[in-house]
């Protein structure tokens, strides 16, 4: 008979957890997204995984499904899923369990009271968290939030990516006019809004955002660089991502992070997986077992030292999937001037990440991957795809 060897149950338990809280293991690892650039895709890769050391909590009550990964405690947009430190912790198991490690995957990166709420928690404890940051082209994660957040969701939802604009047009209605915006705003919030509508809003949508934008920094003097958090932290500005990661950086140690592209994580995701494991201290507490291949896991096979797993990367190859429409969006933007201003808008931004990427320990920026004298690197290969795209769609319409 054919045997394997796969993760098996570790027989060491910790008498004292590191992040017990209120006798509750809390979690110690954060995925922070942001929003559509593969973090559920990794959090069940992650969950799978490692599903004996690694908890992800559980939905209580009559919570959505969704909460399996992220709860909405510490950041978030629904204000009725926040509850209490004593609620948010029932998600997670006692700290007697067999549990290593609890991780919340709510995608917060863009919320700027996020880290200030987990660094008070977590008070003297706080240096045991790490957070993982994943990323992909700012302008292609924009078109996968607005075509989910306005296909996926009713109106009660879908106001989520005009509330930072309302918030402000409500402080600036008399400084300028906007009556188009407002005019495109209640199309969108229309709820008979079909898809096709959705995808025609898309590019005056960008426009009221842009809007909002030029006049944080006319009117308020807001500079570009501080656009996050002091004027926005949705729709465009969750593409910001250096502003969001010096964020972080100003209340946790960096030490503490690994930023990773999402296209290195989906075309190696046994390598990521790999080495999250050495990170998190998973590998040395697991053992090999002799187990017959019939009662195998399609999931995952994993050795003791964790430098053989195996994935059946299902998760990450769906997260490689452009989202249904994503050449409709790009087709908008091509005919429009909005597409250079969306490059320009966040070429600062990109160049930054790329200089940290480059500057910063390897142990905190993965991405970088060599094989012998060839290097691919991912940052790069983030903010030159969008490119390649226009290409494709331009060479297909000629």
């Amino acid at each position: 008979m054919i045997t394997y060897f796969i993760l098996a149950f570790f027989v060491l338990r910790c008498d004292t957890k590191t992040t017990c809280i209120q006798n509750h293991l809390a979690p110690s690892i954060f995925i922070l997204g942001p929003q559509k650039t593969g973090t559920t895709s990794l959090a069940l890769d992650m969950r799978n995984t490692f599903s004996q050391v690694l908890t992800t909590g559980v939905p209580i009550r009559d919570e959505p499904t969704f909460f399996w990964k992220e709860k909405h405690y510490f950041g978030g947009d629904f204000k009725e899923y926040y509850g209490d430190l004593k609620q948010y912790l029932e998600h997670y198991p006692m700290c007697h369990s067999t549990f290593l490690r609890s991780a919340d995957c709510t995608p917060m990166l863009s919320s700027p009271l996020a880290p200030i709420r987990i660094a008070r928690t977590y008070a003297n404890i706080s240096p045991e968290i790490n957070f993982i940051v994943t990323m992909r082209n700012p302008i292609d994660r924009l078109i996968s939030e607005y075509h989910f957040m306005s296909t996926h969701f009713v109106k009660s939802r879908r106001f989520i990516l005009w509330k930072d604009f309302d918030a402000y047009v409500e402080k600036h209605y008399d400084d300028i006019s906007w009556d188009v915006h407002l005019r495109v705003r209640e199309k969108h919030l229309n709820a008979s809004l079909s898809h096709e509508e959705a995808a025609n809003l898309f590019v005056p949508w960008l426009e009221a955002q842009m809007a909002m934008i030029l006049s944080c920094m006319q009117i308020d003097g807001i500079s570009k660089s501080e656009l996050f958090p002091k004027c926005c932290q949705r729709g465009l500005c969750r593409s910001m991502y250096s502003s969001q990661l010096l964020h972080w950086f100003s209340i946790f140690d960096k030490s503490q992070f690994i930023v990773l592209p999402m296209r290195y994580y989906i075309e190696h995701p046994s390598e990521v997986l790999n080495r999250l494991g050495e990170r998190f201290g998973f590998c040395p507490l697991l053992k090999k077992e002799e187990v017959d291949s019939q009662s195998l896991s399609p999931t995952s096979i994993i050795s003791s030292s964790c430098h053989a797993v195996v994935i059946n990367a299902s998760h990450a190859n769906k997260a490689s999937q452009v989202v249904s429409g994503h050449d409709a969006y790009m087709k908008a933007l091509i005919n429009s001037t909005m597409l250079n201003t969306l490059k320009l808008f966040y070429k600062s931004f990109d160049e930054e990440i790329l200089r940290m990427s480059k500057q910063e320990n390897e142990n905190i920026f993965w991405g970088v991957v060599r094989n012998g004298k060839e290097k691919m690197d991912y940052y790069e290969a983030m903010f030159n795809s969008l490119d390649s795209s226009i290409n494709r769609i331009l060479l297909a319409a000629s």
